[in-house]
């Protein structure tokens, strides 16, 4: 029997469709390749990471409050358990400008959100912090005489409108002994003596009467009133506020409880909306007889320029 002829044309068809597969098959090992990083490991599988998303907001906005109202323990009773000073400052609006004024005078700037503001306030108690008790007396008479300067200077570069305002927004009692207005130096005192301790009886009138416009001044009212203003000022007062100017001998360097002292009178007798730290170095340097440019950065931080 003669053998078979092969099909040609079947056999390259099929030759030709072993051909492509091999094609696609070589193609599919390219597209792999560009997948890899060129250093014939495979390209690392990202791994997804679940970022984290706190589930409480409210928490989060309660603990940052509680942090914006953190306030330095002071000597005296908070404002919101002082009913009268409570009730003064209820009455005024969160937006008016006796708010804000008031606010920054006890620290100095404001912040975005009002209740947390009026929140500090009610929980203030004095500018003059609890005094630790390893510090020694002299080291903590300088740092309150530190502070009493920062505030005074605060104050005495005040009106006396903006004075009698604060006065009123805190409930201070500004009636004199006489019934007489009392002028600048001493609302500031009046004013002073409260913030740096307040207590419920630097303030104008009990809590049955703390809302009234104008109250009738009864005997027994003022006779409750003048043994704790006298017992304080004998305890935060000096006799005399100046003696170290007095004693000063010139031509020698002055101490800094000396130069606190020069700043309190210069700030009563200058007006500080036009002086300036060259004028006040030059006075200085003439009250204590040398040269106090050295002390220019200790005048400058006390009279608060």
């Amino acid at each position: 029997m003669p053998p078979k002829k092969t099909n040609k044309a079947a056999a390259k068809k099929v030759a030709t469709e072993e051909k492509d597969d091999e094609v696609e098959a070589m193609n599919e090992e390219v597209k792999d390749d560009e997948d890899n990083d060129g250093s014939g490991r495979g390209k690392r599988q990202r791994r997804e990471f679940k970022h984290y998303e706190p589930d409480d907001f409210t928490m989060i906005s309660h603990n940052a409050t509680i942090k914006a109202a953190a306030l330095e323990e002071g000597r005296g009773t908070k404002l919101v358990d002082i009913e009268c000073v409570k009730a003064s400052i209820d009455k005024y609006k969160l937006n008016s400008d006796e708010f804000t004024n008031a606010y920054k005078f006890l620290f100095s700037r404001g912040v975005s959100n009002k209740k947390i503001m009026k929140q500090k306030l009610l929980e203030f108690n004095g500018y003059l912090p609890l005094v630790p008790e390893d510090q020694k007396k002299e080291q903590q008479e300088d740092e309150d005489e530190n502070i009493e300067t920062k505030y005074a200077t605060k104050a005495f570069k005040m009106n006396v409108s903006q004075i009698k305002t604060l006065c009123e927004f805190f409930a201070v009692d500004l009636r004199g002994e006489d019934g007489k207005t009392l002028n600048k130096e001493k609302m500031i005192d009046r004013l002073l003596d409260f913030l740096s301790s307040p207590e419920e009886s630097m303030v104008k009138e009990k809590v049955s009467s703390c809302t009234k416009k104008k109250a009738a001044p009864a005997p027994a009212t003022k006779s409750k009133k003048k043994s704790p203003i006298k017992k304080r000022k004998s305890v935060t007062k000096n006799a005399d506020p100046f003696s170290l100017l007095k004693d000063h001998k010139k031509g020698e360097d002055p101490s800094d409880a000396a130069i606190r002292q020069w700043v309190k009178a210069y700030i009563v007798c200058v007006d500080l909306d036009t002086a300036t730290t060259k004028d006040a170095i030059a006075i200085a340097s003439a009250k204590f007889g040398v040269e106090m440019k050295d002390k220019k950065a200790r005048i400058k931080q006390l009279l608060g320029m």
